[in-house]
Protein backbone atom coordinates (compact mmCIF):
# COMPACT_ATOMS: atom_id res chain seq x y z
CA UNK A 1 0.00 0.00 0.00
CA UNK A 2 2.85 2.37 0.84
CA UNK A 3 4.60 1.36 -2.36
CA UNK A 4 1.44 2.22 -4.34
CA UNK A 5 1.26 5.69 -2.77
CA UNK A 6 4.91 6.31 -3.52
CA UNK A 7 4.37 5.22 -7.12
CA UNK A 8 1.37 7.54 -7.52
CA UNK A 9 3.28 10.49 -6.09
CA UNK A 10 6.13 9.83 -8.46
CA UNK A 11 3.75 9.74 -11.38
CA UNK A 12 2.18 13.06 -10.38
CA UNK A 13 5.60 14.61 -9.86
CA UNK A 14 6.76 13.53 -13.29
CA UNK A 15 3.59 14.90 -14.82
CA UNK A 16 3.99 18.47 -13.50
CA UNK A 17 6.25 19.65 -16.33
CA UNK A 18 3.42 18.69 -18.70
CA UNK A 19 0.87 20.59 -16.48
CA UNK A 20 -0.87 17.41 -15.44
CA UNK A 21 -1.66 16.84 -11.79
CA UNK A 22 -2.56 13.30 -10.77
CA UNK A 23 -4.18 12.58 -14.12
CA UNK A 24 -6.27 15.93 -14.26
CA UNK A 25 -5.55 18.65 -16.95
CA UNK A 26 -6.83 22.25 -16.32
CA UNK A 27 -8.49 23.90 -19.38
CA UNK A 28 -5.81 26.62 -19.81
CA UNK A 29 -5.78 26.49 -23.59
CA UNK A 30 -9.56 26.54 -23.78
CA UNK A 31 -9.76 29.59 -21.52
CA UNK A 32 -7.14 31.42 -23.61
CA UNK A 33 -9.02 30.74 -26.81
CA UNK A 34 -12.22 32.00 -25.18
CA UNK A 35 -10.58 35.25 -24.10
CA UNK A 36 -9.20 35.81 -27.59
CA UNK A 37 -12.63 35.19 -29.09
CA UNK A 38 -14.18 37.80 -26.80
CA UNK A 39 -11.48 40.42 -27.39
CA UNK A 40 -12.33 41.08 -31.07
CA UNK A 41 -16.05 41.88 -30.66
CA UNK A 42 -15.39 43.92 -27.51
CA UNK A 43 -12.81 46.07 -29.28
CA UNK A 44 -15.06 46.43 -32.31
CA UNK A 45 -17.95 47.60 -30.13
CA UNK A 46 -15.68 50.08 -28.37
CA UNK A 47 -14.51 51.60 -31.65
CA UNK A 48 -18.10 51.85 -32.94
CA UNK A 49 -19.29 53.45 -29.72
CA UNK A 50 -16.49 56.03 -29.80
CA UNK A 51 -17.22 56.94 -33.43
CA UNK A 52 -20.92 57.24 -32.65
CA UNK A 53 -20.27 59.65 -29.78
CA UNK A 54 -18.01 61.79 -31.98
CA UNK A 55 -20.64 62.04 -34.72
CA UNK A 56 -23.37 62.93 -32.22
CA UNK A 57 -21.19 65.66 -30.72
CA UNK A 58 -20.50 67.15 -34.18
CA UNK A 59 -24.19 67.15 -35.11
CA UNK A 60 -25.09 68.86 -31.84
CA UNK A 61 -22.43 71.52 -32.40
CA UNK A 62 -23.71 72.26 -35.92
CA UNK A 63 -27.30 72.43 -34.68
CA UNK A 64 -26.33 74.99 -32.03
CA UNK A 65 -24.72 77.24 -34.67
CA UNK A 66 -26.74 76.82 -37.92
CA UNK A 67 -25.63 80.17 -39.38
CA UNK A 68 -21.95 79.59 -38.95
CA UNK A 69 -20.96 78.44 -42.42
CA UNK A 70 -17.30 79.16 -42.83
CA UNK A 71 -15.77 78.45 -46.24
CA UNK A 72 -12.26 77.09 -46.24
CA UNK A 73 -10.14 79.61 -48.07
CA UNK A 74 -6.39 80.00 -48.40
CA UNK A 75 -5.85 77.66 -45.48
CA UNK A 76 -7.80 79.89 -43.11
CA UNK A 77 -11.26 79.57 -41.59
CA UNK A 78 -12.84 82.89 -42.67
CA UNK A 79 -16.48 83.95 -42.34
CA UNK A 80 -17.19 85.96 -45.53
CA UNK A 81 -20.94 86.56 -45.02
CA UNK A 82 -22.37 89.81 -43.69
CA UNK A 83 -25.92 89.41 -42.30
CA UNK A 84 -26.67 93.09 -43.07
CA UNK A 85 -25.64 92.89 -46.74
CA UNK A 86 -28.46 93.11 -49.30
CA UNK A 87 -29.23 94.78 -52.63
CA UNK A 88 -30.37 98.43 -52.31
CA UNK A 89 -29.60 100.07 -55.69
CA UNK A 90 -29.57 99.12 -59.36
CA UNK A 91 -28.19 101.64 -61.88
CA UNK A 92 -28.17 101.17 -65.66
CA UNK A 93 -26.19 103.54 -67.88
CA UNK A 94 -28.10 104.03 -71.13
CA UNK A 95 -27.19 105.55 -74.46
CA UNK A 96 -30.37 107.62 -74.89
CA UNK A 97 -31.88 108.57 -71.55
CA UNK A 98 -35.11 110.05 -72.90
CA UNK A 99 -35.84 107.04 -75.09
CA UNK A 100 -34.99 104.54 -72.34
CA UNK A 101 -36.98 106.42 -69.71
CA UNK A 102 -40.03 106.34 -71.99
CA UNK A 103 -39.68 102.58 -72.45
CA UNK A 104 -39.30 101.88 -68.74
CA UNK A 105 -42.06 104.30 -67.79
CA UNK A 106 -44.68 103.63 -70.46
CA UNK A 107 -43.72 100.08 -71.35
CA UNK A 108 -42.63 98.49 -68.09
CA UNK A 109 -44.74 100.66 -65.79
CA UNK A 110 -42.10 102.29 -63.60
CA UNK A 111 -42.96 105.70 -62.16
CA UNK A 112 -39.61 107.25 -63.07
CA UNK A 113 -38.79 110.83 -62.13
CA UNK A 114 -36.23 112.74 -64.17
CA UNK A 115 -33.51 114.79 -62.52
CA UNK A 116 -30.18 116.42 -63.24
CA UNK A 117 -27.80 117.23 -60.42
CA UNK A 118 -24.17 117.31 -59.49
CA UNK A 119 -22.56 114.59 -57.46
CA UNK A 120 -22.41 116.57 -54.22
CA UNK A 121 -18.85 117.07 -53.04
CA UNK A 122 -17.61 114.87 -55.89
CA UNK A 123 -18.44 117.40 -58.61
CA UNK A 124 -20.56 117.47 -61.73
CA UNK A 125 -18.36 114.98 -63.56
CA UNK A 126 -18.76 112.18 -61.02
CA UNK A 127 -19.83 109.15 -62.99
CA UNK A 128 -21.83 107.44 -60.28
CA UNK A 129 -24.21 110.03 -58.80
CA UNK A 130 -24.14 113.08 -61.07
CA UNK A 131 -25.75 114.01 -64.39
CA UNK A 132 -29.10 113.43 -66.04
CA UNK A 133 -31.03 110.43 -64.85
CA UNK A 134 -34.50 109.01 -64.26
CA UNK A 135 -35.09 107.11 -61.04
CA UNK A 136 -37.59 105.60 -58.64
CA UNK A 137 -37.24 104.55 -55.00
CA UNK A 138 -39.38 102.06 -53.12
CA UNK A 139 -39.62 102.93 -49.43
CA UNK A 140 -42.39 100.60 -48.26
CA UNK A 141 -40.68 97.68 -46.60
CA UNK A 142 -37.02 97.31 -47.53
CA UNK A 143 -35.61 100.35 -49.37
CA UNK A 144 -34.78 99.83 -53.05
CA UNK A 145 -33.57 102.37 -55.64
CA UNK A 146 -33.54 101.96 -59.43
CA UNK A 147 -32.09 104.52 -61.84
CA UNK A 148 -31.30 105.05 -65.50
CA UNK A 149 -28.29 107.33 -65.98
CA UNK A 150 -27.20 108.96 -69.19
CA UNK A 151 -23.96 107.23 -70.06
CA UNK A 152 -20.67 108.98 -69.56
CA UNK A 153 -18.76 106.62 -71.79
CA UNK A 154 -19.92 103.02 -71.40
CA UNK A 155 -23.46 101.73 -71.60
CA UNK A 156 -24.76 98.97 -69.36
CA UNK A 157 -25.59 95.94 -71.52
CA UNK A 158 -26.39 92.34 -70.76
CA UNK A 159 -27.85 92.98 -67.30
CA UNK A 160 -31.03 91.18 -66.21
CA UNK A 161 -33.56 92.97 -64.01
CA UNK A 162 -37.04 91.92 -62.95
CA UNK A 163 -40.11 93.91 -61.88
CA UNK A 164 -43.39 92.80 -60.33
CA UNK A 165 -46.61 93.92 -62.04
CA UNK A 166 -50.29 93.53 -61.19
CA UNK A 167 -51.60 92.76 -64.69
CA UNK A 168 -49.06 91.10 -66.95
CA UNK A 169 -51.35 90.85 -69.98
CA UNK A 170 -51.99 94.61 -70.00
CA UNK A 171 -48.36 95.43 -69.25
CA UNK A 172 -47.19 93.12 -72.04
CA UNK A 173 -49.25 95.06 -74.58
CA UNK A 174 -47.83 98.33 -73.26
CA UNK A 175 -44.24 97.04 -73.46
CA UNK A 176 -44.68 95.96 -77.07
CA UNK A 177 -46.27 99.30 -77.97
CA UNK A 178 -43.38 101.17 -76.33
CA UNK A 179 -40.81 99.36 -78.47
CA UNK A 180 -39.55 96.55 -76.22
CA UNK A 181 -38.16 93.51 -78.02
CA UNK A 182 -40.09 90.45 -76.86
CA UNK A 183 -37.84 87.56 -75.84
CA UNK A 184 -40.73 85.34 -74.83
CA UNK A 185 -44.46 85.81 -74.35
CA UNK A 186 -46.08 85.62 -70.90
CA UNK A 187 -45.80 82.10 -69.55
CA UNK A 188 -46.17 80.19 -66.30
CA UNK A 189 -43.13 80.09 -64.03
CA UNK A 190 -42.71 78.61 -60.52
CA UNK A 191 -43.02 82.14 -59.07
CA UNK A 192 -45.97 83.29 -61.23
CA UNK A 193 -46.49 84.39 -64.85
CA UNK A 194 -43.52 86.12 -66.50
CA UNK A 195 -42.47 87.65 -69.80
CA UNK A 196 -39.01 88.83 -70.82
CA UNK A 197 -37.93 91.68 -73.06
CA UNK A 198 -34.77 93.37 -74.30
CA UNK A 199 -34.41 97.11 -73.81
CA UNK A 200 -32.72 99.58 -76.18
CA UNK A 201 -29.27 98.90 -74.70
CA UNK A 202 -29.37 95.10 -74.71
CA UNK A 203 -30.48 94.52 -71.11
CA UNK A 204 -33.06 91.86 -70.27
CA UNK A 205 -36.16 93.04 -68.42
CA UNK A 206 -38.51 90.52 -66.83
CA UNK A 207 -42.07 91.39 -65.81
CA UNK A 208 -43.72 89.04 -63.34
CA UNK A 209 -47.27 88.78 -62.08
CA UNK A 210 -47.14 86.68 -58.88
CA UNK A 211 -49.66 83.88 -58.37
Amino acid sequence: MVAGAIETAATCSEARPRRRVCGWSPPVKSATRGLRALTVPVLAFGVWRFAHLVVVAMVDAIAEHPRRHRPWRSGQDVDMADPAARLVTVVLEVGDLDRSATLYRDGFGLDLHSSDHEGGDHGADDRWISGRHAAISWTEGAFMHFALYETKGERTSGAHVSFRVDDLARRHEAAVAAGAQVLHEPRAEPWGRSARYRDHDGNVVELTEPD
